[in-house]
């Protein structure tokens, strides 16, 4: 367990100092596309740490692991909440983004560490697959080509490591316009439902 949790930290590292280093995606859809899927795998992460955390009899390394993830999900509420306020004005950043998308990906790696045996980490579920899924869900647009390869590579382990992310993208691909508007209120209902006081507390 100590081996998954240092190479986790050492993933987190090396996403982090892209971030610094100023590395942005490029060439993303539209704002609604992306809150809908930030919505929606927040709170699919939040629903799974609830069933978790109310489990009889968890080893010590999962509850560490467990309250680690929910520190995560309490400190991100602000920043869903913030990103969802400039979904609604179109003026989010491709860094908001990446940011939001960094913190998504290291709650799902203490989701994985407690579930290590996921079956969507085959090596049946291709990077080739995944793409194609990111694109007809309206998160990117054009070729690989035209798509920050390091942004890529954050989404790409985002679904490999997260099953509720990856149901949302294929949730999501193929809506139009007006589609993906209602499915952003929808989600933007069920963010706004949540309440950080509500989560459940390990001891």
């Amino acid at each position: 367990m100590k081996r998954i949790v240092s190479l986790a930290i050492v993933v987190l590292f090396f996403i982090n100092f892209i971030g610094c280093a100023g590395l942005q995606p490029a060439d993303l859809t539209t704002p609604k596309a992306r809150g809908t899927f930030v919505n929606n795998t927040y709170h699919a992460i939040w629903n799974d740490y609830q069933t978790y955390a109310q489990y009889a009899n968890l080893s010590e390394d999962a509850k560490d692991l467990l309250r680690a993830k929910r520190t995560i999900i309490a400190n991100m509420h602000i920043g869903v909440s913030v990103f969802n306020g400039h979904v609604q004005t179109g003026t989010i950043t491709d860094a908001a983004f990446q940011a939001i998308l960094d913190k998504l990906l290291e709650i799902q790696l203490n989701w994985y560490m407690v579930r290590s045996s996921a079956w969507y980490l085959s090596e049946d579920v291709s990077d080739d697959k995944l793409r194609k899924l990111i694109w007809e869900a309206g998160l990117v647009s054009g070729t690989s080509a035209q798509t920050d390869p390091l942004f890529m590579g954050v989404l790409l382990e985002l679904l490999r490591t997260g099953v509720q992310a990856l149901r949302q993208l294929m949730a999501q691909r193929g809506l139009d316009e007006v589609e993906m508007a209602a499915a952003y209120n929808e989600s933007l209902v069920k963010f706004q439902s949540l309440k950080v006081t509500d989560l459940i507390i390990i001891p």
